[in-house]
């Protein structure tokens, strides 16, 4: 019989049951599948498939290969951003592709067909319809498609005041991540999602005395093998530094300033003196300056201030200078 004649008396009767006979999606699930629902003689098959990010991807409408198959339909129905396309065979007429993404049909060495999709990414999320006639019959395979995308890590300490804190971030991963704490104390977690990605933050209020240097962060994610492991480590940037003389009545007086770093900066002088420190904190940002007040007859061109930070893998040394009117207060020589 021809082949052009059976599928002109097939079509109508095949779009007829499409359209009153629909399949029931269930839930999004994990990687493997299995059949949940069918009707008799047209069989329908409802799955749910996940893969991880970046993988190559193929999809199966059937296990009959193609000599036995008169045609092969993949309504395709994404999500993000999206789309509605169409893959299809029916080895008479030229393949039709309406995606034109990257995805193709390919055979395997049984002659099975299957839907190729390389490089999988979040465009690739949805609804994918399969519709195969074959002799004899024909089958309907809905599959939901999802991902599984690694979370972006990050780790610190950072002080609340006289608390300290640990933080732990894993980010825009889907599903979201796992997180614990090797040691014990307060908790809060955040959980942020955004275009079906999600963020969480951990805030570990940490113990009086608490040992940071053995403090770990442990993060759980279905993409990963094994536990990813972090140390959180004291958050450092580096302070913005002035230094300069002044005078206050008969009195001559140094300035040395290490503004908004994270932690304090220390300040020390090559000179005795009298010295004031004032330490200022905003926003989680520390500032210091500290006042040296000149002994008489000090020697003003060898005076120099010492900033220590941990950002930095040597001491900074400023030499201060006379501020002259109307000038800001960056008045200095930088010797190191």
């Amino acid at each position: 019989m021809d082949v052009k004649w059976i599928l002109a008396a097939f079509l109508p009767l095949l779009t007829e049951m499409l359209s009153t006979e629909k399949a029931p999606l269930s839930g999004l699930g994990t990687n493997q599948s299995s059949a949940v629902a069918y009707t008799s003689p047209r069989f329908q098959y409802v799955r749910n498939a996940t893969f991880n990010l970046g993988s190559d991807v193929n999809l199966t409408c059937s296990n009959r290969t193609w000599n036995t198959t008169m045609f092969v339909v993949w309504n395709i129905n994404l999500t993000n951003p999206p789309k509605v396309c169409r893959i299809a065979v029916d080895f008479v007429r030229p393949l039709v592709d309406t995606c034109r993404d990257g995805k193709s049909l390919h055979n395997t060495s049984r002659g099975q067909l299957y839907l190729h999709i390389p490089n999988l990414s979040n465009d690739d999320v949805g609804i994918y319809k399969c519709e195969s006639v074959y002799k004899g019959g024909n089958e309907v395979h809905m599959i939901n498609m999802d991902i599984t995308v690694p979370p972006s890590l990050s780790a610190w300490l950072e002080s609340e005041g006289e608390k300290m804190v640990a933080v732990c971030r894993a980010e825009r991963a889907k599903p979201a991540a796992n997180i614990s704490w090797s040691q014990a104390g307060s908790i809060v977690e955040t959980l942020l999602e955004d275009g079906g990605f999600f963020s969480v933050e951990s805030r570990l209020e940490l113990l009086e005395g608490a040992d940071t240097e053995n403090l770990t962060c442990v993060i759980d994610h279905p993409y990963w093998r094994e536990q990813q492991i972090l140390q959180p480590a004291l958050k450092r940037v580096p302070p913005s530094l002035s230094a300069w003389l002044e005078s206050e009545g008969e009195k001559m007086v140094a300035v040395c300033r290490a503004e908004r770093a994270k932690p304090a900066a220390n300040i020390s002088w090559s000179q005795a003196g009298s010295i004031v420190e004032t330490l200022l904190e905003d926003g989680g940002f520390f500032s210091v300056e500290s006042r040296l007040e000149l002994l008489e007859g000090a020697d003003t061109e060898n005076l120099t201030c010492v900033i220590d930070h941990p950002y930095w893998r040597e001491q900074q040394i400023l030499q201060p200078a006379l501020k002259r009117a109307q000038e800001k207060c960056q008045d200095y020589s930088i010797i190191r």
